[in-house]
Protein backbone atom coordinates (compact mmCIF):
# COMPACT_ATOMS: atom_id res chain seq x y z
CA UNK A 1 0.00 0.00 0.00
CA UNK A 2 1.53 3.28 -1.09
CA UNK A 3 -1.28 5.73 -0.28
CA UNK A 4 -2.93 5.87 3.14
CA UNK A 5 -5.38 8.68 3.83
CA UNK A 6 -8.12 9.43 6.30
CA UNK A 7 -11.01 11.08 4.48
CA UNK A 8 -13.64 11.18 7.19
CA UNK A 9 -13.88 10.53 10.91
CA UNK A 10 -16.99 10.59 13.03
CA UNK A 11 -16.95 10.32 16.81
CA UNK A 12 -19.85 9.83 19.21
CA UNK A 13 -19.63 9.71 22.97
CA UNK A 14 -22.52 7.95 24.70
CA UNK A 15 -23.45 7.32 28.32
CA UNK A 16 -22.27 10.66 29.75
CA UNK A 17 -24.12 12.62 32.44
CA UNK A 18 -23.13 16.15 31.37
CA UNK A 19 -21.60 17.71 28.27
CA UNK A 20 -19.09 20.47 29.00
CA UNK A 21 -17.89 23.45 26.94
CA UNK A 22 -20.47 23.23 24.17
CA UNK A 23 -20.05 26.43 22.13
CA UNK A 24 -23.11 28.59 21.54
CA UNK A 25 -24.31 28.54 17.93
CA UNK A 26 -24.85 32.31 17.91
CA UNK A 27 -22.52 34.99 19.22
CA UNK A 28 -23.54 37.66 21.71
CA UNK A 29 -25.85 40.32 20.17
CA UNK A 30 -26.61 38.11 17.17
CA UNK A 31 -29.72 39.33 15.33
CA UNK A 32 -32.09 36.63 14.02
CA UNK A 33 -35.15 37.74 12.01
CA UNK A 34 -37.80 35.27 10.91
CA UNK A 35 -40.26 36.72 8.38
CA UNK A 36 -43.22 34.35 8.21
CA UNK A 37 -44.95 36.31 5.42
CA UNK A 38 -41.94 36.27 3.09
CA UNK A 39 -40.77 32.84 4.24
CA UNK A 40 -37.22 33.86 5.05
CA UNK A 41 -34.74 33.78 7.92
CA UNK A 42 -32.16 36.56 8.24
CA UNK A 43 -29.02 36.30 10.39
CA UNK A 44 -27.55 39.76 10.91
CA UNK A 45 -29.35 40.85 7.73
CA UNK A 46 -28.11 37.94 5.57
CA UNK A 47 -30.56 35.32 4.25
CA UNK A 48 -29.97 31.88 5.73
CA UNK A 49 -32.62 29.20 5.17
CA UNK A 50 -30.15 26.59 6.42
CA UNK A 51 -31.24 27.62 9.94
CA UNK A 52 -34.67 26.10 9.33
CA UNK A 53 -35.15 22.64 10.84
CA UNK A 54 -36.17 19.90 8.39
CA UNK A 55 -39.92 19.32 8.43
CA UNK A 56 -40.81 22.74 9.86
CA UNK A 57 -42.96 25.31 8.08
CA UNK A 58 -43.51 29.03 8.27
CA UNK A 59 -46.88 29.79 9.84
CA UNK A 60 -49.32 32.68 9.88
CA UNK A 61 -50.79 34.08 13.08
CA UNK A 62 -54.59 33.70 12.88
CA UNK A 63 -56.92 36.65 13.53
CA UNK A 64 -57.80 37.23 17.17
CA UNK A 65 -55.81 36.71 20.33
CA UNK A 66 -52.78 34.42 20.06
CA UNK A 67 -50.35 33.22 22.72
CA UNK A 68 -46.76 32.58 21.67
CA UNK A 69 -44.59 30.69 24.17
CA UNK A 70 -40.81 30.80 23.82
CA UNK A 71 -38.96 28.30 26.00
CA UNK A 72 -35.16 28.41 26.13
CA UNK A 73 -32.95 25.43 26.89
CA UNK A 74 -32.58 24.59 30.56
CA UNK A 75 -28.95 25.76 30.61
CA UNK A 76 -29.88 29.38 29.76
CA UNK A 77 -29.20 31.34 32.95
CA UNK A 78 -30.16 34.89 31.88
CA UNK A 79 -33.40 36.44 30.62
CA UNK A 80 -33.96 36.29 26.86
CA UNK A 81 -34.37 39.48 24.87
CA UNK A 82 -37.07 38.63 22.31
CA UNK A 83 -39.17 41.05 20.31
CA UNK A 84 -42.24 39.92 18.37
CA UNK A 85 -43.72 42.26 15.78
CA UNK A 86 -46.43 41.81 13.17
CA UNK A 87 -48.45 43.75 10.64
CA UNK A 88 -52.19 43.41 10.35
CA UNK A 89 -53.59 42.99 6.85
CA UNK A 90 -57.19 43.75 6.01
CA UNK A 91 -58.86 42.04 3.07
Amino acid sequence: MTNLSLRNIWFRKDNVDVWHDIPNRYAVNYDIDVDMGKGQILLNGISSLTEMINGSNFFMIPPGETTIVTTPSNWVNHPLEIEYSWEENYL
